[in-house]
């Protein structure tokens, strides 16, 4: 995969405040599988989970497969 490209605004809110977030660290500070998922800063809106122990890769290969979904979803 390429280098993951700009995040589309949602398009019910019309939110340009888009971010990629990612949670990878267990309740005791270990580092646990990476996941990222896209929220919209506006609305709310989150996009899905991307990453974990199904999902096997790296960190950069769950964010590119996060904003890839946000920017399919139907409109």
């Amino acid at each position: 995969m390429s280098r993951p490209g700009k995040l589309k605004p949602r398009p019910f809110c019309g939110g340009t405040n888009v971010a990629t977030r990612c949670s990878r660290r267990g309740e005791y500070g270990e580092t646990l599988y990476p996941f990222y998922f896209v929220r919209c800063g506006s609305c709310g809106a989150r996009g899905p989970i991307v990453g974990g122990y199904r999902f096997p890769g790296s960190e950069d290969r769950c964010r590119r497969v996060a904003v890839d979904v946000w920017n399919r979803r139907e409109q």
